[in-house]
């Protein structure tokens, strides 16, 4: 990888019957066909757990504003 090539970092959100593998396989096909990034970080998190993790965000960004 090169500063002449693009990448992604991405979070992934999925519901319990989602085929994680498909999705998986399926996001890097649309980022490589129709984005043309060739390198990508895809993190997949359960719904349960980025629901917790935003409410968490949310109280520590408000808290940082009081």
């Amino acid at each position: 990888m090169s500063t002449q090539e693009n990448a992604l970092t991405v979070h992934l959100v999925y519901l319990p019957e989602t085929d994680t593998e498909a999705l998986l396989s399926a996001a890097h096909e649309v980022l490589v066909h129709h984005f043309a990034i060739q390198h990508s970080t895809i993190q997949l998190e359960p719904e349960h757990y980025a629901v917790q993790c935003a409410q968490k965000m949310c109280k520590e960004h408000t808290l940082a504003e009081t």
